[in-house]
């Protein structure tokens, strides 16, 4: 469905490195909810959340995902300025193998359709605020149902699996639209293992 930057030279070569370990960005989630379940995860303008608090919401919306149909592989776009919640719906789709589709918070109805529509987005997910904006749904759920799906979604154990690209990241080509790119999830893990970014 999309052009990857991944070549098996370049994952050989970044996997010997040591750059890209075999973890996933949720792992170190799960890991720091394990060890540090009280510590600060993230802050924004409104508040701060720990891992604890974090990992919940994180498995919830994944789980209100699942519910509404959106798999590994599927499109989760997004139009969330710098909060917490920008965090949490780009957790939950990689937790499930989705792939994250971040639209800045200034783009309007036709930069939205147009990313939405390039993406094939599965699902759109936008604040309240946003909703007048937002492209044709084609009968699709709406997103404030998101999180009342991960309420009542129970299961647990349906979050299990590993993803190998998250997020689609806009790679121009002579005289045409950003072509979208998939982006290994394990190296976004490594890049904020390491302190980096590629």
């Amino acid at each position: 469905m999309f052009t990857t930057l991944l070549t098996p030279d370049r994952i050989a070569r970044e996997t010997a490195a040591g750059h890209w370990r075999d973890r996933t960005i949720t792992d170190f989630l799960d890991e720091n909810a394990s060890t540090a379940p009280d510590k600060t995860a993230f802050v924004d303008s409104r508040g701060r959340i720990s891992y604890a608090e974090l990992k919940q919401l994180v498995d919830r919306v994944a789980l209100g995902f699942l519910e509404l149909g959106v798999g590994p592989g599927d499109v989760v776009s997004f139009q969330i300025p710098n909060w917490i919640e920008w965090v949490v719906v780009h957790y939950a789709a990689s937790r499930i193998g989705a792939i994250s589709n971040p639209l800045i918070p200034n783009y309007r109805e036709r930069e939205v359709g147009f990313m939405v529509s390039l993406a094939r987005s599965k699902l759109v997910v936008v604040p309240r605020a946003f909703r007048r904006v937002r492209p044709r749904r084609d009968g699709r759920t709406p997103p404030r149902r998101l999180a009342r799906a991960g309420a009542r979604a129970g299961d647990r154990r349906a979050l299990v699996g590993r993803v190998h690209h998250d997020t689609v990241g806009g790679r121009p080509r002579p005289g045409g639209p950003p072509r979208p790119a998939a982006r290994p999830q394990r190296r976004d893990a490594a890049d904020l293992h390491l302190g980096h970014h590629r």
